[in-house]
């Protein structure tokens, strides 16, 4: 483009090469066919130009011309900030073993911890993977108190980033050098969020929540586990009616903003167990929820406030048989979505008001673009989780609405396909009795009465929920059996 052409204008600072006739010489170029040029940007006729280009420059001089064109764009970056910090690093890198100033491999560690938090904020994990685990290796085996901050963000966010990609190996690697070097809670709750994210991803429910639980017993936030929990969830709710008996819908929209770092981190780590906790144990799920309620009406508003609006929503619907109480707490925490316009709260928030909540009020299929929207933000920024809870909603919505079946085996096969690609070994396994339905009505399997074995291990899934106390698991493969064997006019089979 034309401000990286710009600042490699001038007399170099290796050897007797000079830019000053650089557009001058591309026109030329372009007259030949070796450059294309598009308005005021210019690109190569072919790579194999670009590679027969770059091949005339010594091997031994590379990684200079690399290191001066990175540190004259630099230098100019303020006309395209983000698309110079990309160019930038991707010269230095290339030139990096040419380094010899300590002070510029710091530097160059930095920058590459920015493009890895801007190729986040994209959903590019994979890139972002590549640039922290480069200016990891730029740190080398430099103490840890020497950059203390920089090594922190790199480890925690390099561990994040493995997580997405379902690289839990590399992950355990960078958690352990966090949990072995940092000094404090406050900095390692990131890498817990990191772990008890993974420990749900990988099925191991009751580690993650007792990881979680910990944690927030840490932070002034203790969760009884072993007393009688539905008395005391009848108790909490009583407690929450009360907070919200005088509230105002704008009273609820205008509340200040939470300020308290621990109550912030407490309702980040109660938001992640809110999802683990609803497939393993609902009493816990309804004392996390009502506790981020009462946090958020005593303390202030957060991210997390409008998933914990929407969740009493779905509570006082689902649990206590108030519609118009759910109604009117999914709509509170729409609005409040847009109040605080935070796009990572989106995919918990839609998840909720639009499989809990709106379809008391309105049809299902109205609820499929929402929920697309869910699945899409999640993966976007990076809550796996709720992308995934949205995904097999949207599945089990299309079938139920009478989604052609060609259409229902693509989904679910792309569906699927991503949920193995990200180890979400949990979800994909809901997936697969959904994806054998769709195959018995689409005329494949033999016997529609029971899901073969041939395709899906039915039994030691079965198994595998029953052992586990996944009984939303158990149901749905006892359901989807019982649903295929009426259709089919097995009704005995059905009823048994």
């Amino acid at each position: 483009e034309e401000f990286i052409l710009s600042s490699m204008s001038g007399q170099s600072e290796i050897g007797d090469f000079e830019c000053t006739d650089i557009f001058a010489s591309l026109k030329i170029a372009a007259m030949e066919g070796l450059v294309d040029q598009m308005g005021s940007n210019y690109k190569f006729g072919h790579d194999q130009i670009q590679l027969a280009a770059y091949s005339l420059i010594p091997e031994n001089e590379r990684g200079n011309w690399h290191l001066w064109i990175g540190c004259r764009v630099w230098e100019n970056k303020s006309a395209s900030p983000d698309k110079a910090l990309f160019i930038v690093v991707s010269q230095l890198n290339k030139g990096a073993s040419r380094m010899t100033d300590t002070l510029q491999m710091i530097q160059l560690a930095g920058l590459n911890l920015q493009a890895a938090e801007k190729s986040i904020s994209l959903g590019a994990f994979v890139p972002a993977e590549f640039y922290l685990k480069k200016g990891i290796g730029l740190l080398g085996q430099k103490p840890w108190a020497d950059h203390y901050d920089l090594y922190l963000k790199l480890y925690s966010s390099c561990a994040e980033v493995e997580l997405c990609i379902g690289n839990f190996k590399e992950m355990d690697v960078m958690l352990d050098k966090v949990f072995s070097n940092a000094t404090c809670l406050d900095d390692k709750i990131d890498v817990y969020f990191t772990l008890v994210s993974a420990l749900h991803s990988q099925g191991k429910m009751n580690q993650s929540l007792e990881v979680g639980l910990a944690v927030l017993s840490q932070l002034g936030e203790s969760f009884p586990t072993y007393s009688d929990l539905k008395s005391i969830i009848v108790v909490e709710f009583v407690k929450t009616k009360q907070l919200i008996k005088e509230k105002t819908d704008d009273d609820f929209l205008t509340m200040n903003a939470l300020a308290d770092s621990h109550k912030i981190a407490a309702m980040r780590m109660m938001l992640l167990l809110a999802h683990h906790s609803f497939v393993t144990s609902r009493e816990i799920f309804f004392l996390i929820i009502l506790r981020m309620v009462q946090t958020t009406i005593n303390h202030g508003i957060c991210d997390e406030s409008a998933f914990a609006l929407a969740s009493l929503g779905s509570m006082m619907g689902n649990t206590f048989g108030d519609y118009d109480g759910a109604h009117r707490f999914g709509q509170i925490s729409l609005r409040l979505l847009e109040r605080t316009n935070s796009k990572n709260a989106i995919s918990g928030v839609h998840t909720v008001v639009f499989i809990f909540i709106h379809p008391w009020i309105a049809h299902y299929r109205t609820c499929l673009k929402p929920l697309k929207i869910a699945y899409n933000e999640g993966y976007r920024s990076g809550n796996t989780i709720t992308a995934v809870i949205a995904a097999t909603n949207i599945y089990t919505i299309s079938l139920l609405c009478g989604e052609e079946l060609g259409v229902m085996d693509t989904m679910l096969r792309k569906y699927f396909q991503r949920m193995v690609e990200q180890k979400q070994e949990l979800y994909w396994k809901y997936c697969i009795p959904f994806w054998q339905a769709v195959a018995y009505l689409m005329g494949e399997p033999n016997d529609p009465g029971q899901l073969s074995e041939e395709a899906m291990d039915e039994g030691q899934l079965l198994k595998e929920a029953l052992e586990n106390n996944r009984v939303r698991a158990a149901v749905l493969i006892y359901h989807i059996r019982s649903w295929l064997a009426y259709i089919f006019g097995n009704y005995e089979k059905a009823a048994k």
